[in-house]
């Protein structure tokens, strides 16, 4: 139990310093209050309830924490939600969260590297349009056609560079295909595009989930690691 304190103990300071006054509670919950926590079998589940929503700059500074605290955790590691105040009571669900980490997270890149941006995507509080032709491996062999039918009306589309070149502009995305100039994203200027290094960086989980989620919300993109806005 000695090694559930610690981590649990070292959360909780973090969380404090990071969070600040935002902070309303953390809450232990699952096998380590139920009496029945195993070091080898379980994992450290913790919910974190703030008043408010966090900056971008907090959720990436609050990932960076929880993912150092996990390699320090049992090998089922840490499971983590933070959701406000305001959606507990009443309570809210499906629950939003601002922000969640599982160490299956960690696994993903390892397991399923063709799946990892759609993961991220959600995690960070997107939805990935394309779930129903993933197949199992993570992989998707879908016409132009059925991508257009999918992600037409999408506001932000990703461009996955490690399966081609980066872009350097809009006129080179477009020039892969003609459809592409009818998507909404691409008319609205909202393509991004992953940089080389974000397949060899497969411990900095957090960095990728903040940009995703500086994306989304319009934050500063100057702050992003992995992703660039693909330029007219």
């Amino acid at each position: 139990m000695r090694l559930l304190e610690s981590i649990t103990e070292a959360f909780v300071a973090e969380s404090r310093e990071i969070l600040g006054e935002n902070l309303v509670g953390i809450y232990l919950h699952g096998s380590a209050v139920m009496g029945c926590f195993n070091e080898k079998k379980s994992d450290i589940d913790l919910l974190v309830v703030v008043d408010g929503e966090l900056p971008d700059e907090g959720k990436k500074r609050y990932l960076d924490m929880v993912v150092r605290l996990n390699g320090d955790a049992p090998e089922k590691g840490i499971e983590m939600s933070i959701v406000r105040k305001d959606v507990c009571r009443p309570f809210v669900y499906p629950t939003p969260f601002e922000l969640h980490f599982s160490v299956s997270h960690l696994e993903w890149y390892r397991e399923n590297p063709a799946d990892y941006i759609a993961k991220m995507i959600e995690i960070a509080g997107g939805a990935y349009p394309f779930c129903d032709v993933v197949e199992k491996e993570g992989t998707a062999a879908i016409s132009m056609e059925e991508f257009y039918a999918a992600a037409a009306d999408a506001d932000y589309l990703i461009y996955n560079a490690s399966i081609d070149e980066e872009l350097d502009s809009m006129e080179e995305l477009t020039a892969k295909d003609e459809v592409l100039k009818d998507m909404k994203a691409v008319k609205e200027g909202n393509v991004f595009c992953t940089d080389k290094e974000f397949y060899q960086a497969t411990d900095l989980v957090s960095e990728m989930i903040a940009d995703i989620h500086i994306m989304l919300t319009e934050g500063d993109e100057d702050e992003m690691t992995f992703l660039y806005r693909v330029e007219e």
